[in-house]
């Protein structure tokens, strides 16, 4: 395993993560724990919308592009991509006109202040948009451009919404939580727009350098159908770990204000400070993981898959002694008001450390065509988690919401680590030879 290309999209990440957190900490001086509260909300809704909107296909994308890149059938991959991404913006458009039509019903479903609905129509808009943005980013990091495409997608966009605070800072002109939205989803447009730009710039260039016969040890595939029933697994996967990760802001409005949510929001930002490790190292080893099954090289699988433990929990430890040691002081950078949710920090700091200790076994599953037993997993783990949600959060409040969200990161990785290591200790082929064929770009 090559450690330079790694630590290079480690940096890169930890460039955007670094923004990422300066931004939220920028807000919280600027707008306050309500005012984080309401972009949190925000932000959960759009993440959440797009994740149920994207029908699986960021995952697939990666899955998909990275065995065709190394097949160099390029063709195939921007047929697949263009269609994707044409069929995503006119049904995502369409759902989007439904949702904010009846904005007003839905809100009330997500949240019991009537005052949140304009925000819950900005993220609907917003979700369109943040789907384009993750199956182009993905299809970078497919072709092998990781550190390009966390770059833009990742770091650009808190560059430019801080550039905006520091612009309204020097001017000494307000700035509201829904102009900052505004903003966001602006950025994301422009972002989008380069994105598709820089896609179409390489795939040219791979045209015209790639040989007009494939190599001998590759046969060209035909690309399945992009909404088959075969995706379905993934998709619906994807959206309960999506789901998942945000129940505990998405229940939030129903116990607490949205000083509260601010609070908590910025404990929980931090805590998934990890979980932004593992999604770096997936886009690393997620191509790795998908060209071992297409190869059938399982000692492959499995030595990733152990590196992958190895690295993600070497890389979080000081996330986790950080957070468990100095957690009131360093939440008192926010604002002292939000010194409040030192104790949730600690309490969810150790559920991620579960998490990154079995490895990137999630991403693995979806990689070698186990999205079926993932997809159960996560759905198993998103009921359980609805019910100590509920459960803990009546008996403990913002406390029990924290703990509940602790056990449930942690659960849920071990749960696929148990599944990983079954199929992967069945022999030496995690899956019939025939199925990794499936899915070509």
């Amino acid at each position: 395993m090559q450690m330079l290309p790694m630590l290079k999209v480690l940096f890169t990440r930890s460039v955007g993560l670094g923004l990422q957190l300066l931004l939220t900490l920028v807000m919280g001086r600027y707008l306050g724990a309500a005012g984080v509260g309401q972009f949190t909300l925000y932000n959960t809704w759009m993440v959440t919308l797009g994740c149920v909107g994207d029908m699986g296909l960021p995952t697939v994308a990666l899955r998909n592009v990275s065995v065709s890149e190394e097949r160099r059938q390029y063709k195939q991959i921007f047929a697949y991509i263009t269609q994707a991404l044409a069929r995503l913006l006119i049904y995502g458009a369409l759902a989007a006109v439904v949702l904010i039509t009846a904005a007003d019903y839905f809100a009330h479903l997500a949240t019991a202040d009537a005052t949140l609905l304009s925000l819950f129509q900005l993220a609907v808009g917003a979700a369109v948009v943040f789907i384009l943005m993750r199956v182009l980013s993905e299809t970078l990091k497919g072709l092998g451009y990781i550190n390009l495409a966390f770059t833009i997608d990742t770091s650009l966009l808190p560059l430019l919404l801080l550039l905006v605070m520091g612009v309204s800072w020097l001017f000494d002109s307000s700035l509201s939580v829904f102009q900052l939205i505004a903003s966001h989803i602006t950025f994301t447009v422009l972002i989008v727009v380069l994105l598709a730009t820089v896609f179409f710039v390489i795939l040219r260039r791979a045209l015209a350098a790639s040989p007009t016969t494939l190599p001998t040890s590759s046969s060209p595939h035909q690309p399945d159908s992009l909404f088959s029933r075969r995706l379905v697994p993934v998709w619906i996967g994807g959206c309960l770990g999506m789901l998942s990760l945000n129940l505990p802001v998405l229940f939030l409005p129903l116990y607490a204000d949205a000083e509260e949510i601010g609070i908590f929001g910025v404990s929980y930002r931090l805590m998934l400070a990890g979980t932004s490790v593992l999604t770096t190292l997936a886009s690393y080893y997620g191509p790795v993981f998908a060209r071992a099954y297409a190869n059938q090289d399982c000692a492959r699988l499995k030595q990733s898959l152990k590196h992958s433990q190895k690295v993600s929990l070497l890389v979080y430890l000081p996330f986790f002694l950080l957070f468990t040691l100095f957690s009131e002081p360093l939440l008192a950078l926010f604002g002292d008001e939000f010194t409040a949710g030192a104790s949730l920090l600690t309490i969810m700091v150790f559920g991620q450390l579960i998490n990154t200790s079995t490895g990137l076994v999630g991403i693995m599953l979806n990689m070698i065509h186990r999205e079926k037993e993932e997809f159960i997993i996560q759905l198993s783990n998103l009921v359980i988690t609805v019910v100590l949600i509920n459960v803990l959060g009546t008996l403990y409040g913002v406390a029990g919401i924290a703990a509940a969200c602790a056990i449930s990161i942690g659960l849920k990785n071990v749960m696929s680590y148990i599944a990983a290591q079954h199929y992967l200790s069945l022999s030496d082929y995690p899956l019939p030879v025939k199925e990794a064929n499936h899915e070509t770009a």
